[in-house]
């Protein structure tokens, strides 16, 4: 719950740098496929960087989740206009929208959202496990966004976790 005490205009300077941090690194730069998480206020602000990303002329999918518990699916989507809150008050993208496939390309790279993570890489999201049993089959680069102070040493890790590639904070970034 410590994420509520900071001010917004402190979330907003956090999430600018940690949004500038992902566009200037390699793994951004050379991807042609973002999979990205639609922000809640809550989280670590995403819009800027869909918006970037498809003016780049990246493909932008945004996940949501299946009837099938604990299973979710990315949807290319256009424009943020598309999006509209789904039954968890989670902005989701339309059913009809052209659904992301696993192809063993690696310049696709999956950001997603963190309360807290490791040096390891590993992130503890906010339950049902959706995204360590998506990534389980995911051969691209695997970004989660944690403000520095929620990043730890070391966070418990339970067998069906699934370790990220990088974790951008504010403060850095991959190479």
């Amino acid at each position: 719950e410590e994420h509520k005490s900071m001010g917004a205009d402190e979330k907003l300077l956090l999430d600018n740098a940690i949004f500038n941090n992902v566009i200037d690194s390699d793994f951004y730069k050379n991807a042609s496929e973002i999979l990205c998480y639609a922000s809640t206020d809550k989280e670590i602000d995403t819009t800027g960087l869909i918006e970037y990303s498809l003016k780049e002329g990246k493909h932008v999918f945004v996940p949501k989740c299946s009837e099938q518990v604990g299973i979710m699916h990315f949807y290319e989507i256009t424009s943020l206009k598309e999006l509209s809150i789904g039954k968890y008050g989670i902005l989701e993208p339309p059913d009809g929208n052209y659904m992301w496939e696993n192809k063993l390309l690696c310049d696709t790279v999956c950001i997603m959202p963190a309360l807290c993570s490791d040096e390891r890489g590993y992130r503890l999201g906010y339950g049902g496990g959706y995204y360590d049993r998506f990534l389980k089959s995911f051969k691209g680069f695997k970004i989660c966004l944690c403000y520095s102070e929620f990043v730890f040493e070391s966070i418990p890790d339970g067998e069906y976790d699934v370790k990220c590639d990088f974790v951008v904070t504010q403060q850095k970034r991959q190479p």
